[in-house]
């Protein structure tokens, strides 16, 4: 039930590996495109796209964690601590502003 737009960015974000991967940076078995976003998911698919290739996936539970310091190092997420929180729009909104700088 997704747009024509929608469907054309997640399968270029498939296709460009930012998001939808599973640990092993695989696609994913699941593609929900109107699920909850937690921080780590968001963080590491960011990451992805800000740092293209320079951050790598850890294959164990946490692949998540060197997305996550990544984007702290350079002062875009505050808060990396609590990694499935949900994320908020504003939260995203805020660290778009943050990485452009």
């Amino acid at each position: 039930n997704q747009s024509d737009e929608m469907k054309y960015y997640a399968t270029l974000a498939c296709q460009l590996r930012i998001m939808w991967l599973d640990v092993n940076e695989n696609p994913a078995d699941k593609f929900n495109p109107d699920g909850i976003v937690t921080r780590a998911e968001f963080g590491t698919a960011f990451s992805r796209l800000i740092f293209w290739g320079k951050v790598g996936n850890w294959k164990w539970k946490e692949w998540y964690v060197p997305h996550l310091q990544a984007l702290k190092d350079v002062g875009i997420m505050k808060k990396i601590d609590e990694p499935f929180m949900e994320e908020l729009r504003w939260y995203v909104m805020l660290m778009m502003k943050r990485s452009t700088k």
